[in-house]
């Protein structure tokens, strides 16, 4: 797994602030780098990523590069043949413009594109979207596996699956 995060402090203050919640920066199976991400994702080597999640800043500024079709265009290039790229759309209530234009470039670059609503109390809007990429397609529906008990949860069951 490799994180990259272009501020060393955002590590630095997660490990200090957040110990349980970035606990597992300290596996040895994990790589960080201290990067731009667009930069990062233009130099990786073709197919290198099964996945990849960008959790990034909204599209101004800095957090520029991490949007559009050329940035796109890089992350389609190093999935593998069966890789997923998951990446934020912003909300289509407070910002619907800036939703609309991110999912239309995922549409112009990749052959399949699955934009998903949730809700996040703390964004303005309630309403936060994902969109979730592939070069292949990919089978999204959620199967309740047969090996688990969920009568005793009570967000997690087979209601939020109907």
């Amino acid at each position: 797994m490799t994180l990259c995060e272009i501020d060393q402090r955002v590590i630095d203050i997660s490990r200090e602030y957040f110990p349980n919640l970035v606990d597992s920066l300290s596996d040895s199976r994990v790589k960080i780098c201290i990067a731009d991400g667009g930069k990062f994702v233009e130099d990786a080597p073709d197919k290198s990523y099964d996945l990849i999640v960008s959790d990034s800043t909204d599209p101004i500024s800095v957090g520029k590069s991490l949007y559009g079709e050329q940035f796109y265009n890089n992350i389609l290039r190093i999935l593998s043949p069966e890789g997923i790229m998951i990446g934020f759309s912003e909300s289509p209530f407070s910002t619907p413009e800036l939703f609309s234009e991110i999912n239309r470039s995922y549409r112009n670059v990749f052959p399949y594109s699955e934009t998903f609503l949730t809700y996040v109390p703390m964004y303005d809007s309630g309403c936060w979207s994902f969109v979730v990429n592939s070069k292949s397609g990919m089978d999204l529906s959620y199967k309740l596996r047969s090996d688990i008990s969920y009568e005793n949860l009570r967000y997690f069951n087979e209601n939020a699956f109907k």
